[in-house]
């Protein structure tokens, strides 16, 4: 439904485009989002409404969505794309500065979101960050 947002991705073919799926797979998901009320269709154009979603990180389907996003960053990662950033370690550090870089992540959720929020929907893009404690039940 975010794609929908931006201009050039309101008609079906370009979504099926950007995606590589199937047209019609593309109109049965848009008229799925419509029946939401997150996504409408005005004039062969379809439109956001609505949807600042958030999976709770209690919902059942909250492992699904990172699942479904990680995938898709691992698949990006193995186009190398100079525009593409990735990174992963695995590092070993004391308990304190464990939680001063968690604060520094979240704090930078909230800048993110403060500059995302506001933005002109000009591209589609995935933010994912990962950070925990290794081994720990």
């Amino acid at each position: 439904h975010i794609a929908v947002s931006i201009p050039e991705l309101q008609v079906v073919s370009a979504l099926s485009k950007r995606f590589g799926m199937p047209a019609v797979l593309i109109e049965q998901t848009l008229e799925k989002l419509a029946s939401w009320g997150l996504v409408e269709k005005k004039n062969s154009r379809w439109h956001w409404k609505s949807g600042d979603l958030h999976i709770s990180k209690d919902s059942p389907l909250v492992l699904l969505h990172h699942m479904n996003w990680h995938t898709l960053a691992s698949q990006d990662a193995a186009m190398n794309r100079a525009d593409s950033t990735h990174y992963s370690v695995a590092q070993s550090l004391s308990q304190q500065d464990f939680e001063k870089l968690r604060y520094k992540m979240l704090e930078w959720i909230k800048h993110f979101q403060q500059v995302a929020s506001p933005s002109k929907p000009e591209d589609l893009v995935c933010f994912t960050l990962d950070f925990f404690r290794v081994g720990v039940e």
